[in-house]
């Protein structure tokens, strides 16, 4: 198909200034002539022109009417021809804004695929760099995951650690506690023992107390000194009558002896004073026995305390074993929020 702009006239008239130069018409001459045109198109141009030219020669012995049929066919033919190519050249200009117009929506629509490519590969892109930062996290995850773990196990060593010192504890604790009630029933039995001995010798005392109260009632007339003294001893011999009635028996078998005493002054004041140096002598070791009293109560006390201490200890453990377990809890909650993130990313 001819180009637009290059028709057989043009051809004609080219090749026909070509040979007016006195050259032969070729293509290349043609073309230079025409100033445009492309070798395909000028050649079937000119070869129709040559074919129209040894026509145009041969006519010269032949009969002006077949000539003048001849011409008018050439011209009709060439009108057709001429007719069809400018026909051909408006479905070329048609197609050709068609494809023109098809090129653009092409142009188009590659632009625009373009772009979404262009798009797509900067989503691609930040995927890429979000799937090497969420590899990066997730390799991150994974060192704090392994430091995670090793934290907890060593935390589980810990407390299976303070589980046995717990337990060792609460042994060590019930042996205290056997021991301190061993000591207690000891203490008890010493203190009962003692608290027995001093009521003896305490009854003991009361039954010489009384004894004595008895013989300086029965010398009160002979010796008005002795009165402060029956008084006093009275007075402990009433605060101590209720709680042993024996010591009435006692104290009628008494009765003879205070009979002699009466009869002679002399042995009844040195017998006074031995009973007030008794006397003395009892004192001084029931003062014995309530120091000794006192020092078992200071020990008693110590022991109380240390057990108070331990019962401290023992509470304070309980309470770092209860934060433990709760650091355990988070921990192992921790776990497995890690544990969901990483199979969330996967």
């Amino acid at each position: 198909m001819a180009r637009p702009g290059v028709t057989y006239c043009d051809i004609s008239r080219a090749a026909e200034a070509v040979k007016a130069r006195g050259s032969e018409p070729t293509i290349d001459r043609v073309r230079e002539q025409l100033g445009t045109g492309s070798k395909s198109t000028i050649a079937p141009l000119l070869k129709q022109w040559r074919n129209n030219a040894a026509l145009n020669e041969s006519d010269a012995g032949l009969p002006s009417d077949l000539i003048s049929a001849v011409k008018s066919l050439r011209d009709r033919i060439q009108k057709a021809s001429e007719e069809a190519v400018e026909q051909a050249k408006q479905d070329y200009q048609s197609q050709l804004q068609t494809l023109e117009h098809t090129l653009a929506d092409t142009q188009k629509e590659l632009s625009e695929t373009l772009g979404r490519e262009r798009i797509l590969n900067q989503q691609v892109t930040d995927l890429e760099a979000n799937s090497r930062k969420l590899n990066g996290e997730l390799n991150g995850l994974e060192s704090r995951f392994a430091v995670t773990e090793s934290e907890r196990n060593a935390l589980q060593t810990r407390v299976q650690e303070l589980k046995e010192t717990v337990s060792e504890l609460k042994g060590e604790n019930r042996a205290v506690r056997d021991h301190f009630e061993h000591y207690q029933q000891r203490t008890a039995e010493d203190r009962r023992l003692e608290r027995d001995q001093f009521q003896s010798q305490l009854r003991q005392l009361q039954s010489q107390a009384e004894s004595l109260t008895e013989q300086l009632t029965h010398s009160q007339n002979e010796k008005a000194g002795y009165r402060v003294r029956y008084e006093t001893a009275q007075e402990q011999a009433e605060k101590v009558a209720y709680e042993n009635q024996e010591l009435r028996h006692r104290l009628e078998s008494f009765s003879s002896t205070i009979k002699k005493l009466e009869s002679d002054c002399s042995i009844k004041d040195k017998e006074i004073v031995e009973s007030e140096r008794n006397i003395s002598q009892l004192a001084v070791e029931v003062r014995g026995l309530k120091e000794q009293l006192a020092r078992k109560s200071v020990t008693l006390e110590s022991f109380e305390t240390d057990l108070r201490k331990i019962r401290e200890y023992a509470d304070h453990l309980e309470a770092e074993n209860k934060e433990i377990a709760e650091e355990k809890a988070v921990l192992q909650g921790r776990l497995v929020q890690l544990q969901a993130s990483l199979e969330a990313g996967k």
